[in-house]
């Protein structure tokens, strides 16, 4: 039986891909896990992100960036319009959505468990606080340690706008925290 050249191209196309994929998953969810606050839904969402790049894999210009950063758009698309969704929703039902814990790993002291556990649960309360637009530039600064560069090429803007958002971004942040706005 002969592959044609057409098989042979989507077989170079998905074998691409998957390499993609392999290299990126535990970012993927790990990125989508701090847009959204919840691991379940980081799962689903990074798989249903990964749907839609396999599906818009032929528009990926490996020459104008990284797979990563073009990916990172289409999971935070993804991200951004379930939590539209959950907010219509929570709106309609007029209910609280609980914020799930983060996972951790254990010191061997309790008092510094507690103490810490508290704390990521205190930064991940005031994270989950923010608009999206300042949760996402916080996650990719600081959670992805991507550069300004990296940020501007991936939200598609300037520069200085990724300067000015990431600013803002921390002073809500350090507000939601207690903080004063001067600090």
């Amino acid at each position: 039986m002969r592959i044609t050249r057409r098989e042979q191209m989507g077989r170079q196309k998905l074998e691409a891909f998957r390499g993609h994929v392999e290299r990126h998953k535990r970012r993927a969810v790990n990125a989508a896990m701090r847009i959204v606050g919840n691991q379940q839904d980081a799962l689903e969402l990074s798989q249903e992100a990964f749907a839609k790049a396999f599906f818009a894999f032929d528009r990926y210009d490996s020459a104008k960036g990284a797979f990563y950063t073009w990916f990172y758009r289409i999971l935070a698309n993804t991200c951004t319009t379930f939590l539209r969704r959950k907010a219509r929703a929570k709106k309609r039902m007029g209910a609280r959505v609980p914020l799930d814990g983060v996972a951790t790993t254990c010191p061997s002291d309790p008092s510094q468990i507690a103490e810490r556990d508290e704390s990521k649960r205190a930064l991940w309360a005031a994270i989950t606080r923010l608009a999206p637009q300042h949760r996402e530039i916080i996650t990719l600064r600081h959670f992805d340690e991507l550069s300004y560069q990296e940020i501007a090429d991936v939200l598609g803007c300037p520069l200085g706008t990724v300067m000015s958002r990431l600013f803002e971004a921390r002073r809500r942040l350090r507000k939601e925290l207690g903080g004063t706005q001067d600090e």
